[in-house]
């Protein structure tokens, strides 16, 4: 059987291959099923940084906005993928108003048109009998597009979509009622994906082997759900094949560009994971809700990881991709006795969380692993917004580790995050005082030029899995539907866009908490200057 894996933009910046589709092509690879990766999302910004910058600033995941973000900018996807078919009807193109921005869309959607077309044509080069797609929220606009493209081509070819981007029933229902997907994978599938792609390849139903998916039948969805599951220490990454035929991972490394160095990491990085899953339920965070097993990979199997990537040559430094690193205290110190042993030379960074897992000499051992980045699920100094969090931080635990690992040479990277929902004008205020305080007593602590990154003045985006979305009455907020307007023809797909189409409102204005935003950043500026991202 022959399959293409397919990474659309724009799902990570470029410069590495996705974690995610590595595992798939992995588990293609081990059951002998020839797998051609077109990691488009590389090739567009090596080949079209221009039009890859014009595309982002036109649909950004970033953007500060109260939509609850199933898609990047609905409307503009609804107009994209049927205007075509009825070209009388008075479209919405955007959410967004100004001429100037609407003409921005209507050229973006052209150059789609023109792009998704290019990529198609080279696709179904390698003649294959499935597609499979790699999404995210960001990249399902060009992954939808893409796919019917390929559908009309090559009609005879399945096309199966995965990943984080269609991880919702309400996308689901969207993706498959467009008539350009046969069939959607559900959590994680990547050991146990090439028994789903066999059976779309064939159109045939798929075994008890397969991974939970779901489809559409007589016009409603069916969700085939999995009893069986396999040691997930079995399998392993590869990136063989990446980023597109005739590639491989230097291809990567060439192209490592100045805009993906930071101030700590000037080498190429390649991110691996060591665990799926997270049983915290912070307040707007969706990763709870994305249908994972929480799971965890032993220290001796992430050893072999690291092992394999150094034999390739061309990766000197790691991105632990974990939602949380410093999950299991005991699990983290056995890691770190591994690393320290094996002398790999590898520099890393992970996302951990402030607290009793991360003592003074557990600090030092991490430098001495080769830590060089620590990224701290720090999002706000302001104690009704943790309280609201449900989190069992403490300010000071997150100060005292913040200067722990600055005077161990580690650099900190942490976001401060405004405009909470349920927030009212008056704790907008106090949430600036408060972070004003906590960097005054921090800056102190340090007593010299801290190695900090700092995200200040991010709006809160609400993800649709966060518990603040499933329970809004819970946090003081409202969920409104949004009005869709869709042709007659499209009755099927109306009530899918409409239940996508929904943003939250808690009664302060929106230009109130960009306000608070503004505030946040002025005082960032003020207490730690040159440390603002």
């Amino acid at each position: 059987m022959k399959s293409s894996l397919v990474i659309a933009p724009y799902f990570t910046n470029g410069g590495y291959p996705p974690l995610g589709a590595a595992y798939v092509n992995a588990a293609l690879r081990d059951s002998r099923c020839s797998v051609s990766v077109f990691d488009i999302q590389y090739v567009f910004r090596r080949d079209n940084p221009h039009l890859y910058e014009f595309l982002r600033s036109t649909i950004n995941v970033a953007r500060e906005t109260n939509v609850i973000p199933f898609v990047l900018d609905l409307k503009f996807l609804l107009y994209s993928f049927y205007h075509h078919q009825f070209p009388q009807f008075d479209w919405e193109l955007t959410a967004r108003s100004g001429r100037w921005y609407r003409l921005r869309c209507r050229v973006l959607e052209q150059l789609l048109r023109s792009w998704t077309r290019r990529y198609a044509a080279a696709i179904l080069e390698t003649d294959p009998h499935v597609v499979l797609f790699s999404t995210y929220v960001s990249n399902l606009l060009f992954s939808l597009l893409l796919a019917k493209e390929i559908r009309a081509k090559a009609p005879g070819v399945g096309i199966l979509f995965g990943g984080p981007g269609c991880a919702t029933a309400e996308v689901q229902e969207l993706v498959l009622r467009s008539g350009a997907v046969d069939v959607i994978a559900i959590g994680d599938a990547d050991r146990r994906v090439r028994y789903l792609a066999r059976s779309v390849a064939l159109q045939t139903s798929a075994d008890s082997n397969a991974p939970d998916h779901v489809i559409l039948r007589n016009g409603r969805l069916h969700y085939i759900r999995s009893l069986r599951t396999e040691d997930e220490d079995a399998l392993l990454p590869s990136y063989d094949g990446f980023p597109i035929p005739g590639g491989s991972l230097f291809d990567y490394q060439r192209n490592w560009g100045a805009e993906f160095r930071s101030r700590v990491f000037s080498q190429f990085l390649l991110p691996i994971d060591c665990s799926r899953g997270c049983d915290r339920r912070c307040a707007y965070c969706s990763e709870s809700g994305l249908g994972r097993r929480r799971y965890q990979r032993s220290p001796e199997h992430v050893v072999q990881i690291l092992e394999k990537l150094r034999t390739i040559g061309c990766a000197t430094c790691i991105s632990f991709n974990d939602s949380l690193f410093n999950h299991n205290e005991a699990w983290h110190d056995a890691l770190l006795e591994r690393l320290e042993g094996n002398a790999m030379d590898f520099e890393w960074w992970a996302y951990y969380h402030p607290g009793a897992g991360l003592r003074e000499d557990t600090i030092r051992r991490m430098r001495r692993a080769g830590c060089r980045m620590v990224t701290l699920g720090v999002d706000s100094f302001y104690a009704a917004t943790l309280r609201a969090m449900r989190r069992p931080m403490h300010i000071e635990d997150c100060l005292r580790n913040l200067m722990q690992l600055s005077n161990n040479g580690i650099t900190t990277h942490f976001a401060l995050l405004t405009g909470f929902p349920g927030h009212n004008v008056e704790e907008l205020g106090v949430e600036c005082e408060m972070t004003g305080r906590a960097l005054e007593s921090l800056r102190r602590g340090v007593g010299r030029s801290p190695l900090f990154l700092i995200k200040a003045g991010s709006l809160v985006r609400v993800e649709p899995n966060a518990d603040l979305c499933q329970n809004a009455a819970a946090y003081n907020v409202e969920i409104k539907t949004e009005p869709i307007r869709l042709p007659a023809e499209l009755g099927h797909v109306t009530e899918a866009a409409i239940n996508l189409s929904l943003s939250w409102q808690d009664g302060v204005p929106f230009v109130e908490k960009r306000r608070a935003a503004l505030r946040l950043r002025r005082v960032v500026r003020r207490l730690l200057p040159g440390c603002l991202t």
